[in-house]
């Protein structure tokens, strides 16, 4: 698990906040997760109920959650030590450079399970459709594409 507790001290920008936050939720609905299933696992994990407005208020950048809620929810959805770690050191982070950041791990996660979660035609091909629509990399649309385009001409046979 992460751990970010240690790196909660000092000064946050709006645009720190909004990029965390705008991170953290596009992290969140990449993975298809729902606000409840991740207070539920946040609670379960924290060993206590939490109020609903915390993560709306992490996700909509109203506020910098602080340590133990932040790694925790870090570790839900996967998140990158790193990734925190640039907006920090980052005054002038934006929304979009939060949603970029996200965008690149989604990306690099699909890859990676790419075989592992889709194990029927139907279920690859949904999942690579999604990959490519979050893909700002031409070759790998490209290879996908190709895919996709072979799966079809199979299923006309």
């Amino acid at each position: 698990m992460l751990s970010i507790a240690n790196t909660q001290e000092g000064q946050y920008t709006n645009g720190m906040s909004e990029a965390l936050g705008t991170y953290l939720k596009s992290l969140r609905e990449g993975q298809g997760l729902e606000a409840k299933d991740v207070l539920a696992q946040l609670g379960e994990r924290l060993g206590r109920k939490i109020d609903p407005s915390r993560l709306w208020r992490a996700e909509s950048g109203k506020a910098w959650p602080d340590g133990d809620f932040l790694t925790v929810l870090a570790d839900i959805l996967h998140a990158r030590l790193e990734d925190f770690a640039w907006i920090q050191r980052n005054p002038a982070a934006t929304a979009e450079d939060g949603r970029a950041l996200a965008k690149r791990i989604l990306t690099q996660e699909d890859r990676d399970y790419v075989a592992a979660l889709a194990n029927t035609d139907t279920k690859r091909a949904a999942l690579l459709r999604r990959i490519a629509a979050m893909s700002d990399d031409p070759e790998l649309i490209g290879r996908i594409q190709g895919y996709l385009d072979g799966l079809e001409r199979s299923d006309r046979r």
